[in-house]
């Protein structure tokens, strides 16, 4: 009988401080299946960016980070003008981006404690348009970010001092929580980012890259490892799928198109559960398109059962009573590893808790701490693999030679390319 090739996963920890310029980034050997997982962002784009350099992904002067630090991203934002926004696309479009290794984002990189969303959603340009791939999972302050924007409370009105009354409500109960969200509604209100900035990086940039869960499989597909937000296990993925399923009819009322396909839970192998969440994530990916993901959040409770929310589930929960993750599959014996963030959780040999208080709070100390990353070479899905260096060096060497025109964000529209379309 033959042996099980076993998963990759390994994680990696390390001290930083995301004030500081990394330094000598983590070089490793080129591999086509090359992915790192990072916990909860807090919307903190020096954590974000912090990551990027040390893992060599962004390759940028230390004295061009440290004028982000100085000048840009503390900057009081009653005083902060576009030409500071200008000169932070400035400095992270003359980076070098390398497309050898796929991101997985764990969620809440929007909506959070930090600065403001801007900051994140320019990183993110930058990384999309120069080819690197990136999975952000859905979270619960992520689902803040796309309730605001889906119901056009993120817009500029001839009425400069109104503002939308959920906003209001939101930043009176919760004054830090959603930071980076105000912070963004600020600029848009001080037209220091437009409407239509906003709508280009939200659809063809973010929007693409959402997924509800994620998966990856070990080289003999023998074993699976589920990527999600908060913590859970088999039975809500499949909770998740009747969920889908049974409130079409409902949203087809409502005047959303809904997902033509009933979405099939299977978990007999793991490539078949592997499915079971493509086609989770391409129901997810049709109703992003007609802004109408808030809606499917509609009714459930963040303390209700798993069975009736969910969806809510997926991005809130913090209880291990309230879930099954065993080792291995209890009618199938294939082995499982669980990746979560939203909450720290226990570390085993096949569970990870990837979430950490790192550029979470308002002091500076909360800046400096030990961050950690998941790095995969496990089988993915074919829009989730990285380029090789090779065809990297010849994508920059046709536009050197003017073959390829280069793109600079936001001021660029950007189609959004085919394999970032969720497919079952």
């Amino acid at each position: 009988m033959a042996t099980a090739r076993a998963s990759t996963n390994t994680l990696l920890k390390q001290y930083i401080e995301i004030d500081k310029h990394p330094g000598k980034p983590n070089i490793r050997p080129a591999h086509p299946n090359n992915q790192l997982t990072i916990g909860d962002l807090h919307s903190n784009a020096l954590k974000f960016l912090n990551f990027l350099i040390r893992e060599n992904i962004v390759e940028m002067p230390p004295e061009d980070y440290q004028k982000i630090v100085n000048e840009i991203y503390y900057k009081n934002p009653y005083k902060f003008q576009r030409s500071d926004l200008d000169s932070f696309i400035k400095i992270i479009s003359s980076a070098k981006i390398n497309t050898h290794t796929a991101i997985r984002l764990l969620g809440d990189e929007l909506a959070d404690r930090g600065q403001n969303d801007i900051f994140i959603l320019l990183i993110l340009d930058i990384l999309i348009q120069k080819g690197v791939p990136v999975e952000i999972l859905l979270s619960n302050h992520g689902l803040e970010f796309i309730q605001h924007y889906e119901q056009k409370h993120l817009v500029n009105t001839e009425d400069e001092e109104k503002q939308p009354k959920e906003l209001k409500q939101i930043w009176l109960k919760q004054p830090n929580q959603t930071h980076s969200l105000h912070r963004l509604y600020h600029f848009i209100k001080k037209n220091i980012v437009s409407n239509e900035e906003i709508e280009r990086l939200v659809e063809n940039v973010y929007k693409p890259c959402l997924k509800a869960l994620s998966y990856t499989l070990s080289e003999d597909e023998s074993q699976i490892t589920l990527h999600s937000h908060a913590k859970i296990g088999v039975k809500n993925i499949a909770f998740i799928a009747h969920k889908l399923n049974h409130i079409r009819a409902r949203l087809a009322e409502a005047g959303i198109v809904p997902f033509e396909l009933d979405i099939e839970f299977k978990d007999n192998t793991p490539a078949e559960l592997g499915r079971s969440i493509d086609a989770i994530n391409a129901a997810i990916a049709h109703y992003a398109k007609q802004n109408a993901l808030h809606v499917l959040f509609k009714g459930e409770k963040i303390f209700g059962s798993a069975i009736d929310n969910p969806l809510i589930f997926l991005l809130w929960n913090c209880n291990d009573d309230l879930i099954e993750r065993p080792r291995q599959h209890p009618d199938h014996g294939y082995d499982i590893h669980y990746v979560h963030g939203h909450t720290p959780g226990e570390t085993t040999d096949y569970t990870f808790g990837m979430d950490n208080t790192l550029g979470k709070g308002e002091e500076r100390s909360d800046y400096r701490g030990v961050d950690t990353v998941l790095f995969s070479q496990d089988k993915t899905k074919p829009d989730f693999i990285p380029r090789l260096d090779e065809e990297q060096e010849q994508e920059e060497d046709n536009e050197v030679r003017g073959t390829t025109a280069p793109s600079s964000p936001i001021n660029t529209p950007l189609p959004v390319p085919e394999n970032r379309r969720a497919t079952i």
